[in-house]
């Protein structure tokens, strides 16, 4: 099922009532907020967020993966270098540079 007939069947399945619907659709929630999509969304993604901001105002939860025993992704790897500055090798020309670079600063 795609994000806009899962939208529309959330919906119906909660009684909204549609209140007007010009350049955006404003829809009347049965827990009385308000809930509005626009017309004609400009953006692919617009009916997955929509999808999401109507599951929140809902408290719907989302529906558990089709394989719970699936391997998680593990965290990034550390973006900070495991070894200082002269562990790296450096062509001989940059050694040089570096030598008086420091020559400068000291």
């Amino acid at each position: 099922m795609n994000a806009k007939d899962e939208v529309t069947s959330l919906l119906a399945r909660d009684g909204a009532v549609l209140v007007r619907s010009a350049c955006h659709m404003v829809y009347r929630l049965s827990n009385g907020q308000t809930y509005v999509i626009s017309a004609t969304p400009s953006d692919y993604y617009a009916w997955h967020n929509a999808l999401s901001n109507l599951r929140s105002l809902l408290g719907v939860k989302r529906e558990v993966h089709k394989n719970p025993n699936r391997k998680r992704k593990q965290g990034r790897a550390s973006t900070q270098p495991n070894c200082t500055f002269e562990d790296v090798e450096m062509r001989p020309g940059w050694q040089n540079q570096l030598r008086t670079v420091r020559a400068e600063l000291t």
